[in-house]
Parts: structure tokens; C-alpha cells; sequence
């Protein structure tokens, strides 16, 4: 009996030693803020904090940038990991980094201004010869690969995907052919790509078919683009 019993805490020992169970060696991971646009009196000091989330397999770590907006995660898991992180008055940035095992890493954010005098106002007009652009047809403005700058990690992982949020597809009803939106942008220029609605003259049943425009806005700063629609051939 004391044998069979030795046997069976052998076994339930041997099963809980699953590979989520086993533990792993742990990493230190930092991550820097920079906030884009931002004159040199207003980035120091810093009174608030951004709100810095990793997700390692349903691992949840969070905390709030100190006074030099940098978040310092001591002893977490190496592995993929999903980086949100909230900061009022600024989009927010979410990416996706292999923080792998070894001493310590770091990333450095760059978060574009969303709403005030440092976003790019953006305004346009469409245009459509020898017809009138129907109301409330859909202006959809999507980024470039120019956002995956904003994200720069050092260490031996790699970063896989950047989101910004309001950046991913932003769509906007023109009225009368003209249209505006407030985008985040960076002093380096961030690329954007705007396209509309085609759309069928109803007197004349004829097509007409915008023609995408590419676009750098600039933070702080005022763009104006025309968007033509052409008559397929």
C-alpha cells in the first residue's frame, strides 16, 4: 500500500509539472515615453502619468510613468507581449514586442497628440467634373507604414505590429464635397492615405471613381487637399 501511495504523489507531482506551470527565468523591462510635438519647455516637468498594460499570455502588469515617463517592470515573464499604453491628450498606442530572456530591455513610444493646437487639422474638397458630389458621402483616411517608426526597441525581440488608435480608419461624411478631420501626426510628418466613395451620377447614370491621394500631415500644422474622381474609360 505505502508503495502505491508513493506511485500516486509521484504521478500528481509529475502532472502539475506542465509547461504552464514550470517556471520560467524572469526579465526587467522598461518602456520610455516620448510625447511628439511638444516644445522643449513643455516636456519637463511632467505632473501626470500615462497608464503603461502588458499582457504576457493573460499576464496582466501594469504602472504609471514616473516623473521622466518611464514605466520599469521588474521580474516579468519573457515571452510575446501586448503593450497598451494611455496617456490623455494623446492616442492611444498599442504594439506587440518579443521580450525574450535576458537582463533587461527596453522601448522607446513616441505618442501622437490627438486633440489641441499640436494635431494636424485637416481639411478637403472633392471634386468631379460636369457633376455635383452627392451629400454625405464617406471620406475614409487611412495611415501608412510610417507608424511603425514610432515604436523603437532595444533588445534582441522584435517588434510585430504598432496600432495607433483613430489612426487604423477614420471614416467622415462630406457635406457640399468638403470634409475635415483633426488627426494625430508628428513633427516628422506621418503618412496618410485618403480615399471616398465612388459614386453613380443619377441624370446621366455615369460612374465616377475617386482617385486614393496620398498625404503627409504634420502636428500643430493646417493641410488642405482636393480629391479627384475621374470617369472610367
Amino acid at each position: 500500500m505505502k508503495h502505491l501511495i508513493y506511485i500516486t504523489l509521484a504521478l500528481l507531482a509529475l502532472a502539475s509539472c506542465t509547461e504552464e506551470n514550470i517556471d520560467l527565468n524572469t526579465t526587467d523591462y522598461t518602456v520610455s515615453i516620448v510625447r511628439e510635438c511638444l516644445s522643449p519647455e513643455e516636456l519637463t516637468p511632467v505632473n501626470d502619468s500615462a497608464l503603461v498594460t502588458l499582457n504576457i499570455r493573460g499576464n496582466i502588469y501594469q504602472q504609471y510613468t514616473d516623473s521622466l515617463l518611464t514605466a520599469s517592470f521588474k521580474d516579468i515573464l519573457p515571452g510575446t507581449t501586448t503593450v497598451t499604453i494611455d496617456y490623455p491628450g494623446f492616442s492611444q498606442t498599442k504594439y506587440v514586442v518579443n521580450i525574450v530572456e535576458k537582463e533587461s530591455q527596453s522601448t522607446s513610444v513616441s505618442l501622437l497628440p490627438s486633440s489641441g493646437k499640436y494635431a494636424a487639422e485637416l481639411s478637403g474638397v472633392l471634386a468631379a467634373a460636369g457633376t455635383t458630389i452627392p451629400q454625405d458621402i464617406n471620406v475614409i483616411i487611412t495611415p501608412q507604414d510610417t507608424i511603425s517608426n514610432l515604436v523603437k526597441h532595444n533588445g534582441n525581440g522584435a517588434v510585430s505590429s504598432v496600432y495607433v488608435e483613430s489612426l487604423s480608419r477614420k471614416v467622415i461624411a462630406a457635406k457640399d464635397g468638403k470634409f475635415s478631420a483633426t488627426m494625430p501626426a508628428t513633427s516628422a510628418g506621418t503618412g496618410y492615405t485618403i480615399v471616398a466613395d465612388d459614386f453613380i451620377d443619377p441624370d446621366t447614370e455615369t460612374l465616377f471613381e475617386c482617385v486614393a491621394q496620398d498625404i503627409t500631415l504634420y502636428c500643430g500644422k493646417k493641410s488642405v487637399v482636393q480629391i479627384k474622381y475621374v470617369q472610367p474609360e
